[in-house]
Protein backbone atom coordinates (compact mmCIF):
# COMPACT_ATOMS: atom_id res chain seq x y z
CA UNK A 1 0.00 0.00 0.00
CA UNK A 2 2.79 2.45 0.77
CA UNK A 3 4.30 1.71 -2.84
CA UNK A 4 0.94 2.75 -3.91
CA UNK A 5 0.70 5.95 -2.73
CA UNK A 6 3.92 6.81 -3.96
CA UNK A 7 6.42 6.11 -0.81
CA UNK A 8 10.10 6.01 -1.86
CA UNK A 9 11.50 5.81 2.16
CA UNK A 10 10.25 3.76 4.84
CA UNK A 11 11.73 3.54 8.99
CA UNK A 12 11.98 -0.06 9.83
CA UNK A 13 13.20 -0.61 13.70
CA UNK A 14 12.81 2.57 15.16
CA UNK A 15 13.23 2.69 18.85
CA UNK A 16 9.62 3.80 19.79
CA UNK A 17 8.62 1.03 17.82
CA UNK A 18 11.03 -1.14 19.30
CA UNK A 19 10.00 -0.74 22.78
CA UNK A 20 6.26 -0.25 22.37
CA UNK A 21 5.82 -3.31 20.37
CA UNK A 22 8.85 -5.79 21.04
CA UNK A 23 9.99 -5.34 17.78
CA UNK A 24 13.67 -6.97 17.13
CA UNK A 25 16.58 -7.14 14.65
CA UNK A 26 14.93 -9.79 12.82
CA UNK A 27 11.80 -8.33 12.63
CA UNK A 28 13.05 -5.10 11.72
CA UNK A 29 15.36 -7.26 9.05
CA UNK A 30 12.13 -9.10 7.46
CA UNK A 31 10.16 -5.48 7.29
CA UNK A 32 13.44 -3.78 5.37
CA UNK A 33 13.70 -6.87 2.80
CA UNK A 34 10.01 -6.20 2.28
CA UNK A 35 10.36 -2.67 1.93
CA UNK A 36 13.16 -3.61 -0.32
CA UNK A 37 10.63 -5.96 -2.50
CA UNK A 38 8.53 -3.63 -3.08
CA UNK A 39 11.06 -0.78 -4.79
CA UNK A 40 11.03 1.26 -1.45
CA UNK A 41 14.34 2.64 0.31
CA UNK A 42 14.33 0.73 3.86
CA UNK A 43 15.25 3.38 6.35
CA UNK A 44 17.07 1.38 9.15
CA UNK A 45 17.33 2.23 12.78
CA UNK A 46 19.95 1.26 14.80
CA UNK A 47 21.56 2.41 17.81
CA UNK A 48 22.78 1.44 21.14
CA UNK A 49 20.46 1.73 24.43
CA UNK A 50 22.61 3.37 26.88
CA UNK A 51 25.27 6.07 27.00
CA UNK A 52 28.42 4.08 28.34
CA UNK A 53 31.45 2.38 26.43
CA UNK A 54 31.78 3.31 22.70
CA UNK A 55 33.50 0.09 21.51
CA UNK A 56 30.51 -1.69 22.96
CA UNK A 57 28.54 0.86 21.51
CA UNK A 58 30.28 0.10 18.35
CA UNK A 59 30.24 -3.44 18.40
CA UNK A 60 26.37 -3.47 19.11
CA UNK A 61 25.49 -1.04 16.24
CA UNK A 62 27.65 -2.74 13.56
CA UNK A 63 26.38 -6.54 14.29
CA UNK A 64 22.91 -4.88 14.16
CA UNK A 65 23.28 -3.37 11.25
CA UNK A 66 24.91 -6.32 9.34
CA UNK A 67 22.63 -8.68 10.97
CA UNK A 68 19.58 -6.41 9.42
CA UNK A 69 21.53 -5.68 5.98
CA UNK A 70 21.74 -9.85 5.23
CA UNK A 71 17.95 -10.18 4.53
CA UNK A 72 17.93 -7.04 2.47
CA UNK A 73 19.20 -7.67 -1.26
CA UNK A 74 22.25 -6.63 -1.90
CA UNK A 75 21.99 -4.50 -4.92
CA UNK A 76 19.31 -2.37 -2.62
CA UNK A 77 19.72 0.83 -2.00
CA UNK A 78 19.24 1.50 2.24
CA UNK A 79 19.67 4.32 4.84
CA UNK A 80 21.12 3.33 7.98
CA UNK A 81 19.58 5.73 10.75
CA UNK A 82 21.88 5.91 13.75
CA UNK A 83 19.75 6.85 16.46
CA UNK A 84 21.12 5.81 20.05
CA UNK A 85 18.28 5.27 22.06
CA UNK A 86 19.85 7.58 24.87
CA UNK A 87 20.14 10.66 22.70
CA UNK A 88 16.27 10.79 21.31
CA UNK A 89 14.64 13.57 23.17
CA UNK A 90 18.12 14.32 25.13
CA UNK A 91 18.71 17.85 25.56
CA UNK A 92 21.92 17.18 23.30
CA UNK A 93 22.63 14.92 20.66
CA UNK A 94 26.03 12.83 20.58
CA UNK A 95 29.16 14.29 20.46
CA UNK A 96 31.24 14.32 17.23
CA UNK A 97 33.91 11.69 18.07
CA UNK A 98 31.31 9.20 19.48
CA UNK A 99 28.77 9.61 16.11
CA UNK A 100 32.29 9.85 13.83
CA UNK A 101 33.26 6.49 15.91
CA UNK A 102 30.31 4.60 15.16
CA UNK A 103 30.22 5.71 11.49
CA UNK A 104 33.82 4.58 11.09
CA UNK A 105 32.50 1.27 12.21
CA UNK A 106 29.64 1.15 9.99
CA UNK A 107 31.58 2.47 6.49
CA UNK A 108 33.06 -0.80 5.11
CA UNK A 109 29.21 -1.88 5.01
CA UNK A 110 29.21 0.65 1.96
CA UNK A 111 31.93 -1.36 -0.09
CA UNK A 112 30.54 -4.78 0.83
CA UNK A 113 27.38 -3.87 -1.01
CA UNK A 114 26.63 -2.88 -4.49
CA UNK A 115 23.62 -0.84 -3.74
CA UNK A 116 24.20 2.13 -2.38
CA UNK A 117 24.11 3.11 1.69
CA UNK A 118 23.47 6.94 3.40
CA UNK A 119 24.17 7.54 6.90
CA UNK A 120 21.90 9.73 8.88
CA UNK A 121 22.16 10.41 12.21
CA UNK A 122 18.96 11.07 14.84
CA UNK A 123 18.63 11.86 18.34
CA UNK A 124 18.48 15.21 19.80
CA UNK A 125 18.73 16.94 16.37
CA UNK A 126 18.17 20.71 16.14
CA UNK A 127 19.81 23.12 13.84
CA UNK A 128 23.54 22.94 13.76
CA UNK A 129 23.47 18.93 14.72
CA UNK A 130 24.51 18.09 11.45
CA UNK A 131 27.09 20.95 11.19
CA UNK A 132 28.73 20.04 14.16
CA UNK A 133 28.61 16.12 13.56
CA UNK A 134 29.19 15.76 9.87
CA UNK A 135 33.16 16.15 8.70
CA UNK A 136 34.92 12.97 8.86
CA UNK A 137 35.74 9.50 7.77
CA UNK A 138 32.47 8.30 8.34
CA UNK A 139 30.80 10.35 5.97
CA UNK A 140 27.40 11.77 7.44
CA UNK A 141 24.79 12.01 4.49
CA UNK A 142 21.96 13.58 6.58
CA UNK A 143 19.88 13.97 9.82
CA UNK A 144 16.69 12.23 10.93
CA UNK A 145 14.97 14.98 12.48
CA UNK A 146 11.80 13.53 14.85
CA UNK A 147 10.33 16.68 17.14
CA UNK A 148 12.39 19.31 15.26
CA UNK A 149 10.87 18.23 11.68
CA UNK A 150 7.39 19.19 13.25
CA UNK A 151 8.68 22.91 14.12
CA UNK A 152 8.99 24.39 10.66
CA UNK A 153 11.44 27.47 11.87
CA UNK A 154 13.72 24.31 12.87
CA UNK A 155 13.05 22.56 9.73
CA UNK A 156 13.77 25.34 6.95
CA UNK A 157 17.21 25.90 9.26
CA UNK A 158 18.19 22.23 9.53
CA UNK A 159 17.37 21.94 5.46
CA UNK A 160 19.46 25.24 4.92
CA UNK A 161 22.22 23.45 6.54
CA UNK A 162 22.19 20.14 4.81
CA UNK A 163 21.92 21.70 1.37
CA UNK A 164 24.67 24.38 2.31
CA UNK A 165 27.37 21.65 3.18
Amino acid sequence: MLAELGCTFVIAGHSERRKAFGEDDASTASKAASIAANAMVPVICVGETGYGDLTMAADHVEAQAARILAAVPDTAPVVIAYTPVWAAGAADAANHDHVQTILRRLAPLRQARRGAIRFMYGGACRPGTFTALAGGEGHLDGVFTARSGLDVTQLACIAAELTDG
